[in-house]
């Protein structure tokens, strides 16, 4: 029932944010925007996954090269992941003909997840570290532990945010 709720209350939103917000923008841009943000994403995770798996088969099966830094490894994916999708959006753009307003839509939404993401850890390992009954109840029911959420989510967002930066920089947007 409670999701229910929320996603009324998320539907009541946008309706309403469209209907103030029609004559001044494409009343759509926030449905678009979400709609390819959400493919941008899911095929960010999905590239990010195959070639940090092809890396660490070069890494440790075939022990080609060494890296010595995991975090300067994800963050060489996630720019490698940004520059692919910069191609996608540009593919996108053509077949589809978005409005640009919609890629700073997009970011917006990025700059909010990864804000609330952070916020979610940080209350989290908060009540963690002073309840000893956090465990258990985050083992019992269906709290998602923020450190699994980052660590799929956050290379997905940079490597999304990447891309749209750097498509806005060949249409001359920035």
């Amino acid at each position: 029932m409670g999701k229910i709720i929320y996603w009324v209350l998320l539907i009541a939103l946008i309706v309403i944010t469209m209907g103030i917000n029609a004559h001044h923008t494409h009343n759509m841009v926030y449905i678009h925007s979400l709609i390819l943000i959400t493919i941008m994403v899911v095929i960010s995770m999905v590239s990010f996954i195959a070639i940090l798996y092809c890396v660490m088969a070069f890494i440790f099966d075939l022990r080609i090269f060494h890296v010595s830094s995991v975090f300067s490894l994800i963050l060489l994916i996630a720019v490698l992941v940004g520059i692919m999708l910069s191609n996608f959006l540009g593919w996108f753009q053509h077949h589809y003909h978005y409005h640009m307003t919609s890629l700073t839509i997009m970011e917006y939404y990025i700059q909010w997840s990864l804000i609330y993401t952070t916020i979610y850890q940080v209350i989290f390992n908060d009540l963690s570290k002073s309840s000893k009954y956090m465990l258990k109840i985050v083992a019992e029911s269906r709290i998602i532990n923020p450190d699994y959420i980052i660590m799929a989510l956050f290379p997905a967002l940079i490597s999304t945010w990447i891309a749209i930066v750097i498509y806005k920089v060949q249409q001359k947007q920035i």
